[in-house]
């Protein structure tokens, strides 16, 4: 294979010159575009992710931090599972657990602190749909504390993680300058049941701060080639079933919570509506203790006497307002002025 594509680099190299002799170079460029269309080279199936994976994981005691994108039923979830799978089976010699599907950053930690009790290395954690909940900033901040928990213990640990997620900006920037490689859906071939991704590695210039996403280069029959496709067959489907099982009682729980959270809100909004305003007399109280005054103080700056400061705060319980709100009645009492009843101190 190699001695024939020097002999079509030679042919093409003479019809050049010849074309530079008569002043009509074409036809050397039409055949080179031809003969040299870039396509990614046919290796076998999980080849080169288990290669990648092994030499980071199991040869070189370092991580491995992936990101896979792609839009709804691009086929980014199945195709982390097929290729996690590949993995599992051809270089760990045992099945992939489907425990190690994560939706959220607790389980991440908590499958993490398993593989640290047992002493397992080489592991990949399959973090899934990880764009549902991450456009919350407490989501956010979790994550990013799970992987500086990930990444203080890949020296003994040596664990992959793989993200699905639509797009890569749901990962914060921080999040997203640990990735090694980024994998983004290229279609399926549903006749041949397969999902492909083009596979981009991570360059990061330490000075700048700034990305650069390559595609991956080989040696293929002799010759230097960019890796542009990777495919993977559909995930075995026992392992198909066992991943939509956990992936609906997560979102179930997910909806539940999301309801509770809203009902509470609702629940609390509801009260605040039907209490009653306070008058400018409690507002002027509430300055004062926000401004860190007790009972005593307060009456000596108003003039009044303890006991009447004291029953202003008793009314504004009973209006339904805690002491925990002050802060934050305090900063919207701007609103409350212009709809407070005027009432004599």
């Amino acid at each position: 294979m190699a001695i024939k594509n020097i002999l079509i680099i030679g042919i093409i190299l003479l019809v050049f010159l010849i074309e530079l002799a008569v002043g009509i170079p074409s036809v050397s460029f039409l055949m080179s575009a031809q003969l040299f269309k870039i396509k990614s080279p046919k290796i076998m199936e999980g080849e080169f992710l288990n290669s990648y994976l092994r030499r980071r994981l199991l040869e070189k005691n370092q991580n491995s931090l992936i990101g896979i994108t792609g839009s709804t039923g691009s086929g980014k979830s199945y195709w982390g599972l097929s290729a996690i799978n590949n993995y599992y089976i051809n270089v760990l010699g045992k099945p992939f657990p489907v425990e190690n599907i994560v939706f959220s950053p607790l389980q991440l930690v908590q499958r993490l602190k398993y593989f640290e009790a047992n002493n397992l290395t080489g592991e990949i954690l399959l973090c899934d749909e990880w764009g549902i909940n991450n456009s919350s900033h407490d989501w956010q901040n979790q994550t990013q504390k799970a992987l500086g928990y990930v990444m203080q213990s890949f020296r003994s640990m040596n664990v992959g993680l793989i993200f699905t997620l639509p797009v890569l900006t749901m990962l914060n920037k921080s999040t997203r300058l640990l990735l090694h490689a980024h994998f983004i859906t290229a279609g399926i071939d549903h006749d041949k049941k397969k999902c492909k991704v083009k596979p981009l590695m991570h360059q990061l210039n330490q000075n700048s701060g700034k990305s650069f996403w390559k595609y991956p280069k080989i040696v293929f029959n002799g010759i230097r080639r960019k890796l542009q496709r990777l495919s993977v067959s559909m995930p075995p489907k026992k392992l198909i079933e066992e991943y939509e099982s956990r992936k609906t009682r997560f979102v179930s729980k997910m909806l539940d919570d999301f309801e509770s959270m809203l009902l509470e809100e609702e629940n609390k909004n509801e009260k605040r509506n039907s209490r009653q305003l306070l008058t400018v007399a409690q507002l002027e109280a509430f300055n004062l203790r926000k401004e860190g005054l007790n009972n005593k103080q307060i009456a000596e700056k108003l003039g009044r006497a303890e006991s009447s400061i004291h029953a202003r705060f008793k009314q504004i319980e009973r209006k339904g307002y805690s002491t925990q709100e002050i802060e934050e009645h305090i900063s919207q009492n701007t609103k409350f002025v212009a709809k407070v009843t005027r009432e004599a101190h």
